[in-house]
């Protein structure tokens, strides 16, 4: 077995297992992962994505890369295909982590590594970032049944639904920001201790089909009738089956109201089996919420 430069490889080299992740995804989590994978396979032919692959006898089986934002390095993906044929591949992926925190340690200008690996259990990768002195965070991925009721959204008395637009960019950056500001989230990614970061995080959210499929028409927007935004949430097409939905809200006691109007939206809007959100593990946070109406953990 080696472990070899990314850009040593092609698309054609790579594509069975990114075929293999997607599936996956599809499975564990109901996720849509082919988009991203098509445009992680346009990244390897041109040669511009840094990581690396686990080689045996000239098939690659397992692959990590990263990415460079400003003074941060943000590992991208780590995924092993084990078939059976491993004896334990979660060695393969700790030697792949090894390689890449090693990389983003050693490269010049970069003060901060993040990692938000989803596709792995609780604590399985945990120990090479450990080791290298890095903070670990819990997060839950929670889920819901949806019965596609076709109910009309309900609305809160002190606000306005009404659906995404190109205005609502600079605003919605704002509440993130506000939102986050001394949460837990804005340890885990520092894009949102900032406006410019915040805005960086929507134009990834909306733009680029790797993210997901944006929904304009989902009530992405929550503002007070005086036009001052109090709360914000995008909906997501991850899958045929699944709505992702993010959510952020300085005014805590609102969270419900926010959710539930973005569950009853999707299920008016689409046929979907399922809405899931990710949410940090604490006390306080949007987990509770989650919890109160209906979400399980997966």
């Amino acid at each position: 077995m080696e472990i070899l430069d990314l850009r040593h490889f092609s698309s054609v080299d790579l594509r069975p297992l990114l075929e293999d992740e997607t599936r996956a995804w599809r499975d564990l989590l109901s996720w849509d992962y082919s988009g991203s994978a098509e445009m992680i396979l346009r990244y390897v032919d041109a040669k511009i994505l840094p990581g690396y692959a686990a080689i045996n006898r000239g098939r690659i089986f397992g692959y990590s890369f990263f990415v460079y934002e400003g003074s941060k390095g943000v590992i991208g993906d780590l995924y092993v295909a084990d078939g059976g044929r491993l004896p334990d591949p979660h060695q393969i992926e700790s030697q792949l982590l090894t390689h890449v925190i090693e990389t983003l340690q050693q490269s010049p200008g970069i003060h901060r590594v993040e990692a938000q690996l989803l596709m792995h259990e609780s604590g399985v990768v945990s120990r090479s970032f450990v080791e290298q002195g890095f903070q670990r965070y819990a997060r839950l991925f929670m889920v819901v049944p949806l019965v596609n009721t076709k109910a009309a959204p309900p609305l809160h008395t002190e606000v306005e639904i009404r659906p995404w637009s190109e205005q609502d960019y600079q605003p919605a950056a704002t509440v993130i920001n506000t939102a986050y500001r001394g949460h837990v989230d804005s340890e885990v990614n520092d894009q949102y201790r900032s406006l410019s970061g915040s805005l960086r995080f929507l134009n990834n959210i909306v733009r680029f089909p790797g993210c997901g499929t944006f929904d304009p028409e989902s009530p992405a927007g929550t503002p007070w009738p005086d036009g001052k935004w109090t709360g914000q949430r995008e909906a997501i097409l991850r899958a045929p089956a699944l709505v992702n939905i993010l959510f952020t809200a300085p005014d805590i006691p609102l969270g419900p109201t926010y959710i539930r109007t973005a569950l009853t939206w999707t299920t008016w809007r689409f046929t979907m089996n399922a809405v899931s959100y990710p949410t940090p593990v604490s006390p306080l946070s949007r987990e509770s919420i989650c919890r109160n109406l209906a979400y399980a953990a997966k």
